[in-house]
């Protein structure tokens, strides 16, 4: 069984499990190294358990509170958040209240991408599949990547200008999403105008 230590640096990255088969085991495993606070949605709890880590908290819905508490017993303690709405967001405020600068997100995509307009001051690193995406607020992203790597990228505001440098269109445009790809070893900048977007970086 896996575990992870008790104390704690709030400037960590907060693991917040939303849907525990976004992504592969490994990659879960890696975050883990990082001592997070494991914050895990209610529809995850049994498969999260099953992965013999330590959960700090659990957010449900108010009915669900007792079935909740009686399944991380043998965890105790483990702090239940009961809400009344909008599981995903009030998680994510609960880990700005306590004082976490950034949150990693195992999640699909749909359950993740409105949660910049609802919450501005952490910085959110989403996991799915074999992507990390990162919310851009400036709407200017730069990073040194090897030839062949593949970015996505999604803008909300459909009603933009992008710029790329060492990236060319890989596929073009699908479901809102933008499939670029470098074109040697260098420094690649996305540039959509001060239009904020999700930026995908493949992992392996």
């Amino acid at each position: 069984m896996s575990s992870h230590h008790v104390v704690r640096n709030e400037q960590e990255p907060a693991l917040f499990i939303i849907e525990p088969k976004a992504c592969d085991f490994a990659i879960v495993q890696e975050l883990l190294e990082w001592n997070p606070t494991i914050i895990v949605l209610e529809s995850a709890v049994e498969t999260v358990l099953s992965w013999g880590i330590k959960i700090d908290v659990v957010i449900c819905h108010l009915e669900n509170f007792d079935a909740m508490k009686k399944l991380t017993t043998k965890q105790s303690p483990v702090e239940i958040l009961a809400m009344d709405s909008d599981l995903i967001a009030n998680g994510v405020n609960y880990l700005k209240h306590r004082k976490h600068k950034t949150v990693s997100l195992l999640a699909n995509f749909e359950q993740a991408i409105e949660l910049p307009t609802k919450q501005t001051a952490l910085e959110l690193v989403l996991y799915n599949q074999n992507f990390k995406a990162f919310w851009v607020k400036e709407g200017v992203w730069k990073k040194w990547a090897s030839k062949g790597t593949n970015f996505k990228i999604y803008v909300p505001n459909n009603n933009f200008e992008a710029r790329y440098t060492n990236l060319v269109l890989d596929k073009g445009q699908n479901h809102g999403f933008w499939h670029l790809r470098t074109e040697r070893d260098d420094f690649v900048e996305i540039d959509t105008q001060n239009q904020p977007f999700w930026l995908f970086e493949q992992l392996c």
